[in-house]
C-alpha cells in the first residue's frame, strides 16, 4: 500500500472517529423524561423544549413546553402534549 492510500484511510478512520462521537450542541440542554419514547425532532429553543410527540391514536402533534415551569421533575407526553413530571 503506498503512502498516499495509507494516509487517506488513516483520514478516513479518524474522521469517521470524530463524527460517531460528535453530539448536536443542544443535547446538554435537552431535559429528561419520559417523552424522549414517544416524541421525535426534540429541540431545545431558549427555555423551551420543543418536539412532535405521538397521541394515543397514533398520530403526531408538535408540542411545546416552558421547561423551568417544571422545576427539574422531568417532561412526559401526555397524549401528544409535552407535561411536567414523568
Amino acid at each position: 500500500m503506498t503512502v498516499r492510500l495509507q494516509t487517506f484511510f488513516a483520514s478516513l478512520v479518524l474522521g469517521t472517529v470524530a463524527l460517531a462521537s460528535a453530539q448536536p450542541a443542544f443535547a446538554d440542554y435537552v431535559p429528561g423524561g419520559s417523552y424522549v419514547a414517544t416524541c421525535r425532532h426534540i429541540h431545545a429553543s431558549g427555555p423551551y423544549l420543543e418536539a412532535v410527540c405521538q397521541r394515543v391514536d397514533g398520530s403526531w402533534r408538535y408540542s411545546h413546553i416552558f421547561v423551568d415551569r417544571c422545576g427539574g421533575a422531568g417532561i412526559s407526553n401526555q397524549d401528544g402534549h409535552l407535561s411536567c413530571g414523568g
